[in-house]
């Protein structure tokens, strides 16, 4: 394992758990002492820290955190969700999001919306997030809603889903052939037989 030096790349939190793994794992008790010696020398913090909360504050006010967090929300705001039918990987890009969403630091419900209802430009999910979003409080009720709709897509007939149609009365299944009809939509005729045109 490769020892990570802070450097303000990494969220305080996610850099403080690494060191205390691998110093538990060396048998290093001191491990606050080899924390103040792993952070790189162009940030300063004040020496008289005596806890992990202390090292934690101090690393969090320094200039390199907030330009951690701007960064984070700008890869938040560039996200693009793809679905599975086009080669996406739902499960990879809601552990990324809410990685990103958690080093970020958002607390605003509102801002966290808006974050997830422009990663995804289609319209069926766009509408069905708008309208059913309100009320939710937490990134996991989003996200969850967030599938929720997403499979829910998978589900719709729209123009050009093959289906299968049978006929309640006779028991038979519906069918098309390549008569269209004259009005309306001017797609194939759908019919319990099919028309011999002579």
């Amino acid at each position: 394992m490769d020892l990570p030096k802070y450097n303000g790349t990494v969220h305080p939190e996610e850099w403080l758990k690494q060191i205390q793994i691998y110093c538990y794992s060396k048998g290093n008790s001191n491990v606050l002492f080899f924390c103040k010696l792993m952070i790189d020398s162009t940030i300063t913090i004040p020496n008289e820290i005596n806890s992990f909360e202390e090292l934690i504050k101090a690393l969090k006010s320094h200039s390199t955190f907030e330009i951690f967090k701007n960064t984070c929300k700008v890869k938040l705001k560039s996200m693009k969700y793809i679905p599975e039918k086009d080669g996406g990987n739902t499960a990879t890009f809601f552990s990324n999001f809410r990685l990103l969403y958690k080093y970020a630091e958002i607390n605003d419900i509102e801002e966290t919306k808006n974050l997830l209802l422009i990663t995804y430009s289609n319209e069926y999910f766009i509408t069905e997030f708008a309208k059913r979003v309100n009320g939710l409080n937490s990134i996991d009720e989003m996200l969850i809603l967030f599938s929720d709709i997403v499979f829910e897509e998978y589900k719709l007939i729209k123009h050009g889903s093959y289906i299968a149609l049978k006929h309640v009365a006779t028991g038979k299944y519906l069918s098309s052939c390549n008569v269209n009809y004259q009005t309306g939509s001017c797609s194939q005729l759908v019919s319990i037989f099919y028309f011999f045109l002579i």
